[in-house]
C-alpha cells in the first residue's frame, strides 16, 4: 500500500473512533448507567452496543428520540461489516479472473464479500456522512443536558464544541 491510502486508512481509524466514542456516550445517557458500571462499556463490542440502541429507540419513551435514534443505528450498522474486514482482515492481492487483473483486497473469515482497496476512499465518504449523524446526536441527546451543569451555553447556531476536537472533513 502506498503512503496516500495508509493515510486514508489513518484518517477512517480516528474517525471510527470518535463514532465509537459519541455511541458510547449516546449508550450511557440513554442507559443511565453510573460511571463506575460505564467504565467497562467501550471494551463491549459493537454487536452488543447496536443491540442496547436497538432495545432503547423501541421503548415507548424513547418516542421523540426514536427518529435520531434510528438514524444512528442504520449510521453504525451500514458501516460495521466494511470497517471490521478493513481492520481485521487480511490484506492482500487476488488475481480478479473475470476482469484478468490483480486488486488489492481485505478479506476475512466472518464475511464471503472481500472489501477492494478502491472502495476505500467511498467509504471514507459514508464514514463522514454517518459522523455527522452520530455528532448531531451526541450534542442533541448527550451535550445539550450536560453544557448548562457545567456552565457552557449551548448556541445551535455554532454548536459548542470542545476547542481540541478534530471534526471529520472529506478530502
Amino acid at each position: 500500500m502506498d503512503d496516500e491510502t495508509l493515510v486514508l486508512l489513518g484518517r477512517i481509524a480516528v474517525g471510527w473512533g470518535q463514532i465509537t466514542f459519541e455511541l458510547d456516550h449516546i449508550l450511557f445517557k440513554l442507559l443511565g448507567a453510573s460511571v463506575e458500571a460505564f467504565k467497562e462499556y467501550p471494551t463491549v463490542s459493537l454487536k452488543r452496543k447496536l443491540g442496547d440502541l436497538d432495545r432503547e429507540l423501541s421503548k415507548p419513551e424513547r418516542a421523540k428520540q426514536r427518529p435520531l435514534l434510528l438514524k444512528v443505528h442504520k449510521a453504525v450498522g451500514d458501516l460495521a461489516s466494511d470497517r471490521n474486514v478493513i481492520f481485521h482482515g487480511l490484506w492482500g492481492i487476488c488475481l480478479n479472473s473475470s476482469l484478468g487483473e490483480w486488486t488489492t483486497i481485505s478479506r476475512s473469515y466472518t464475511r464471503e464479500t472481500p472489501f477492494a482497496l478502491k472502495d476505500l476512499s467511498a467509504f471514507h465518504e459514508r464514514l463522514i456522512a454517518a459522523a455527522e449523524i452520530i455528532d448531531a446526536a451526541f450534542y442533541n441527546l448527550v451535550l445539550v443536558e450536560m453544557c448548562p451543569r457545567f456552565g457552557i451555553d449551548v448556541n445551535f447556531g455554532l454548536m459548542a464544541r470542545h476547542p481540541r476536537e478534530i471534526p471529520l472533513h472529506r478530502l
